[in-house]
Order: C-alpha cells, then structure tokens, then sequence
C-alpha cells in the first residue's frame, strides 16, 4: 500500500486513503481516512484484514488500463 493511496473495502464504494501504518500490542494497524476527511482516522485495519481491501480504480484509469482513450471510445468507425 501505498501511503496517499486511495482505496475501498471490497464491493463498497466508501472511498478512503492510506494514512500509514504502526506498530501496537503485538500486530500492525493500517490507518485510513474518508477522502472527504483526510486529516482523520476512520477506521484502523489489521494486516490480516488487508485482503479485503483494494485499490480504487478512478473510471479513467479503468479506461486506460482496458486500451481505451475516453476521447475516441464510442467515436464513429472505432471498434
């Protein structure tokens, strides 16, 4: 993960950031925040946890990584 990155919980669209991660009690937490609220820890996630978390995918980057171009998909004679 990267610290800045932006990520959700699988299937939902709450949109958070990586804020870090730190050692307490024995285990790893990793700190994110709501992208509305970025100075704030929403929520603290095991290392265990993390494989239910992914990385968001903003609908241009979709694009892009799929070999579209948002100013020609959908133009007439592209495939």
């Amino acid at each position: 993960m990267k610290i800045g990155g932006k990520y959700n919980w699988i299937g939902q669209s709450e949109r958070l950031i990586f804020l870090g991660r730190y050692y307490s009690v024995n285990r790893y937490w990793n700190q994110f925040a709501k992208v509305e609220s970025p100075s704030e820890v929403w929520c603290e996630v095991l290392d265990i946890d993390l494989h239910m978390i992914e990385e968001t995918i903003e609908p241009h980057e979709n694009a892009i990584q799929n070999g579209l171009d948002r100013t020609t998909s959908g133009a007439i004679g592209q495939p």
